[in-house]
């Protein structure tokens, strides 16, 4: 190999190395950027919202806790808040559909992101921190899991959706394949055998409100509509969290 030769490979291989770290820095800025457009929507809508209420809070505690009865227990005093939360916020969208969604899907994100993080990738940064396996060159997914391992990364809900995805077709590089054995031994394993779980789980992730449309500030009512029926059931039908808690009992 000549000079000039082994000077290209080095310089391709470094600039593959900063897109890898560039797209990790790009999903960082845009959860940033939506997290404090979030919390500007929030402090513009919660006086109008709390005053203008169909339901008391206290009313709408009574009913999430009715509809999860017997998954009280995998409730997080956090998560049963930020479920209220996000009916109070449904509530004035309903009203006011034309109002950045956002405030709506955000809550369930981080419910979601919750869960997964406490019932799942916790257990697997415990595990492993100490492992010395290395991402898979050139492959993102990967890298991610490293800084989970090591930086205190939290999965995000696409990242969790594509990382499931690949366990699933079997298509895992050494730390997808550590994850998944990670995960096989916790009872939230047995949720990816579950036809209607990965049916609401697409069904949210195709909706792009926790991607492309969360970035561009572009969420619908519609979205969010169709968001809380699939996580919640409209508090009426099985969702996605009745089925994931079904999976912790």
């Amino acid at each position: 190999m000549t000079p000039d030769s082994q000077f290209l490979q080095k310089l391709v291989h470094e600039n593959q190395k900063l897109r890898a770290e560039l797209a990790v820095a790009q999903q960082w800025i845009g959860r940033e950027v939506s997290e404090i457009r979030m919390r500007k929507v929030k402090q513009e809508t919660v006086h109008a919202t709390r005053k203008d209420l169909q339901e008391s809070e206290d009313d709408i505690r009574a009913r999430i806790r009715k509809y999860f009865w017997e998954a009280i227990p995998f409730l997080s005093e956090e998560n049963e808040d930020l479920l209220i939360e996000s009916e109070i916020n449904f509530q004035h969208l309903a009203r006011k559909k034309d109002l950045d969604a956002l405030m709506v899907t955000n809550v369930y994100q981080k419910i979601l992101e919750n869960i997964f993080e406490e019932h799942m990738t916790r257990h697997f940064r415990e595990a492993h921190h100490k492992s010395r396996l290395h991402p898979s060159k050139n492959d993102l997914l990967e890298k991610t899991l490293y800084k989970v391992m090591h930086d205190g990364f939290r999965l995000s809900i696409g990242k969790i959706y594509q990382i499931f995805e690949r366990i699933v077709m079997g298509k895992s590089g050494d730390l997808i394949e550590l994850f998944r054995t990670s995960l096989d031994t916790l009872p939230v394993a047995q949720a990816l055998n579950d036809s209607e779980f990965w049916e609401l789980f697409t069904d949210l992730i195709e909706t792009k409100a926790f991607g492309e449309k969360r970035h561009a500030g572009k969420i619908s009512f519609q979205d969010a509509r169709f968001i809380r029926e699939s996580v919640t059931g409209n508090y009426e039908e099985e969702g996605l969290l009745k089925i994931l808690f079904k999976y912790l009992a």
